[in-house]
């Protein structure tokens, strides 16, 4: 607006006071208020109040100027006033009713200037209005389009976005059942296989590892004196006291059916695993999980098999042969009279046999 003063002068000198009072007062006080109300979003009222009213004072300080220059200049100034303001309530984020409102200022007050315009009569005026106004409805229509499109885009990303969010949930979702033990939150077999075939490929030469393969002892008599649901109530029991210890000790725990279960302890050499594996003992005794037909003991206990092993470079039968070899430990244990553990070392040489 102030910008265009001097354009204005340049043009028309002798209404330069007007300008002044038209682009200069009336039109800076209109463009606070309007500034004042788009800084508040959500107010929607209070914005297209204010867009109204920065309309009709610039058109007013349009058909002012206009008078003051006379002659061909008062249509120029109405006309420039007209699409300047066409662009810009076309553009503007008014709701469609405000934008209505707005627009309905503008015509009339383009045709209150073909009216005052002493060179234009009356048919001519409301031709040119008419003519003018289609051109600014076809600003109102391009934004309206435009933003219809830029609103079903939006929700179509957004749309998109959900379907992938919801994909992602259920693929996780998915995963965790097909890798995860029901009964205790466990690692299943194929779980903890993997977790083991992972770390024996990637694990570096010469990187120490220890397999603990656990058993709980006499476990169909407990389910026979105390039935199944008392039985898995123990399987949860030792679940949990695996959980916390994959969290304490870095390790990974798994059941790989019924009452047996796998821990790998990369990392651990034998001592340090057999220490740890007492003292997760220990706290299963502290438990006290009944099981009064236990041929060793009034509550739970476990029979450990443990091996040990140092990785070497070439090895192609590495997850065989620990299992294997754990396997025959843990029967070592139960044959010595179970709740017990027995630790075997095993060589990279035997690995790959």
């Amino acid at each position: 607006m102030w910008l265009t003063i001097p354009l204005d002068y340049l043009v028309a000198p002798q209404a330069i006071s007007t300008v002044l009072l038209g682009h200069g007062l009336f039109s800076t006080v209109a463009l606070v208020i309007a500034l004042r109300a788009w800084a508040s979003f959500g107010s929607n009222v209070w914005q297209g109040l204010s867009t109204c009213l920065f309309v009709g004072a610039i058109m007013a300080a349009a058909i002012l100027t206009g008078q003051a220059a006379g002659g061909a200049h008062f249509e120029r100034f109405v006309v420039i006033g007209f699409f300047g303001m066409s662009t810009g309530v076309a553009f503007l984020p008014l709701t469609t009713l405000w934008t209505v409102l707005a627009s309905l200022v503008l015509v009339l007050s383009f045709l209150a200037g073909q009216i005052l315009n002493p060179l234009v009569d009356l048919a001519s005026g409301l031709l040119f209005t008419c003519y003018c106004i289609a051109i600014g409805s076809a600003f109102v229509w391009y934004r309206w389009r435009s933003t219809g499109n830029q609103l079903r885009v939006a929700l179509l990303r957004m749309k998109e976005a959900h379907n992938a969010g919801l994909l992602k949930e259920s693929h996780d979702r998915l995963h965790f059942i097909a890798h995860t033990d029901a009964l205790t939150g466990l690692c299943n077999r194929e779980a903890v296989m993997e977790a083991l075939a992972l770390h024996l490929r990637e694990a570096p030469a010469d990187n120490v590892l220890s397999v603990a393969m656990i058993d709980i002892d006499d476990f169909k008599r407990l389910n026979d004196s105390l039935g199944h649901i008392a039985g898995d109530q123990a399987l949860r029991s030792v679940g949990t006291l695996f959980l916390d210890f994959e969290t304490s000790d870095n390790a990974r725990c798994g059941r790989i059916g019924g009452e047996e279960f796998l821990i790998l302890l990369p990392g651990i050499g034998a001592e340090l695993a057999h220490a740890r594996i007492a003292t997760l003992m220990g706290r299963l005794h502290q438990m006290a999980i009944a099981h009064p037909q236990s041929t060793v003991s009034d509550r739970v206990t476990l029979s450990v098999g443990i091996v040990t092993t140092t990785l070497g470079t070439n090895n192609r039968c590495e997850l065989e042969a620990l299992v294997r070899t754990a396997d025959v430990a843990l029967y070592a244990a139960k044959k010595e009279g179970r709740n017990r553990i027995v630790s075997v070392a095993l060589g990279p040489e035997k690995m790959a046999a």
